[in-house]
């Protein structure tokens, strides 16, 4: 399936729900899995929420084989999960998922006493995991390719024999998303420290508490890229904590450097453009890497020509982001070049014509690129693909004087 997508006046104006937060929603998951009296209010509905709610079903049945497609969290989070209970099961997921690095996830729970063999090619799914008990103590392992892995060990600390100190290796990537981890631990009364390089997290038991799940700091970077690139814009966002420890709450001042304004009401958040001429010339995502695409594509319809660094590890997300989004930019005549550790955007003679994008099944790709209807006139592949994390994202677009004709 195809849309066509296009707005006539380049005008927005609107409310708009933000969804459950999906990094909230699947900590809380495993949380409950593991003491099914934590109770949780406000799930996501995204499909990486789905297929984990649906994956812990199926363990809790006997299934022994687990199918959790491209979702990232729910390969990482059950890998350690699984590596606590006394028995034997088979993860994997699809062709994609099968590229993505979990080596490091592996070996440190491995130096714990995990039983963990990998099927095909070492280092990477699908694995065959035998639970045991796993001992805690002193761990180590890398920072630098995913926060999930750091916070696959997090989660499960109760279940250790000991508690853990974990030294993280090389640079930490989305800092923030381990935080939250810990700051969910604190909640459900888990003792725990950061300092510097090393996490140091309690073994005792998970309090029988309530969770609210509160909305999704990554969905609102497509609101606020639509902001920022349109004529006028007059937006209101509900169901966002504007003291939230989500690092994606980074928009507000990223996006008040480049041309949009946030206020803070009693039930919303107010975005509106303002006419400032943008201050950003380089900006490090090592922290907020899912705002890449967004960001990128918000330079190129504001002529911004930013330098931004911290984004190596986005090749292994759900597609190379850096390559995908640099083929699909490049049909506008802008291009992403890499200096050393650094990637220019750069520009060419930019043409808003004729725009037919690609997916890479990636819902971050799709809903930053939409964008560029904004200007003309464009065709989108698989828009289905945003049910990873926004189910609700089309018809928020619609609300909003997006016209939307479908196509196969």
């Amino acid at each position: 399936m195809k849309y066509i997508i296009k707005h006539k006046t380049q005008k927005i104006k609107g409310e708009i729900k933000i969804p459950p937060s999906k990094s909230i929603s699947n900590r809380a998951l495993i949380l409950n899995a593991i003491n099914h009296k934590i109770k949780i209010k406000n799930l996501s509905k995204s499909k990486d929420t789905i297929i984990l709610k649906q994956a812990l079903k199926q363990i809790q049945q006997g299934k022994t084989k687990i199918f959790i497609g491209n979702c990232g969290t729910a390969m990482r989070f059950l890998t350690a999960y699984l590596s606590t209970k006394k028995k034997k099961t088979i993860l994997y997921g699809n062709k994609r998922m099968n590229k993505r690095p979990i080596k490091p996830l592996i070996d440190c729970l491995k130096s714990m006493g995990a039983k963990i063999n990998y099927l095909e090619k070492t280092g990477f799914p699908p694995i065959s995991i035998q639970g045991t008990n796993l001992k805690g103590g002193n761990i180590k392992i890398t920072g630098d390719l995913s926060s999930q892995i750091i916070s696959a060990i997090i989660l499960i600390a109760s279940e250790y024999k000991k508690p853990i100190k974990m030294t993280i290796n090389n640079n930490i990537v989305s800092k923030g998303y381990i935080m939250l981890s810990l700051q969910m631990m604190s909640h459900f009364n888990i003792q725990n420290s950061f300092n510097k390089n090393i996490i140091t997290v309690n073994n005792n038991k998970l309090a029988n508490k309530e969770y609210i799940i509160e909305g999704d700091w990554s969905c609102a970077a497509y609101w606020y890229n639509l902001a920022s690139c349109a004529k006028e814009c007059n937006l209101k966002l509900y169901n966002l904590n504007p003291t939230s420890k989500q690092p994606d709450i980074i928009l507000k001042k990223l996006y008040s450097e480049i041309n949009v304004d946030t206020y803070i009401k009693k039930k919303y958040i107010q975005i509106i453009k303002n006419n400032r001429k943008a201050k950003i010339t380089n900006y490090n995502l090592i922290n907020s890497p899912d705002i890449f695409p967004s960001l990128l594509t918000t330079c190129v319809l504001n002529n911004i020509k930013i330098e931004i660094s911290g984004i190596e590890h986005v090749k292994y997300k759900e597609s190379n982001r850096i390559s995908a989004m640099n083929t699909e930019i490049n049909k506008t005549g802008a291009i992403v070049k890499k200096n050393n550790n650094f990637y220019n955007l750069e520009f060419n003679k930019i043409s808003y014509e004729n725009l037919k994008f690609k997916s890479y099944w990636d819902h971050r790709i799709i809903m930053s690129l939409m964008v560029f209807a904004m200007k003309n006139k464009i065709e989108i592949n698989n828009p289905k693909t945003v049910d990873k994390s926004y189910p609700d994202f089309w018809k928020n677009v619609k609300k909003i004087g997006f016209k939307i004709t479908k196509c196969s």
